[in-house]
């Protein structure tokens, strides 16, 4: 997939374009988290890159390696 941020600070409102050949879950997801008005943390598991919740982080430890984002289900990296 490829991927064009353009930043600019003279745009008078931010958009998304967003070009796919089928919608599948994880395109749902990835639209559902740029709609979301929940502050969310972008975090990896495995090789992906996924929205988790404010409101569902418990712990952050932050070290040298990466920050440890935990929820009550799972541990993520950022």
């Amino acid at each position: 997939m490829k991927v064009n941020c353009h930043i600019d600070p003279n745009i008078k409102e931010e958009h998304l374009d967003l070009f796919v050949r089928e919608m599948n879950p994880q395109i749902s997801n990835l639209l559902k988290s740029f709609t979301s008005t929940e502050p969310v943390l972008w975090c990896y598991d495995a090789d992906q890159i996924i929205p988790i919740k404010f409101s569902d982080i418990f712990e952050l430890t932050v070290a040298k390696t990466g920050t440890k984002i935990s929820t009550k289900d799972h541990a993520y990296l950022s």
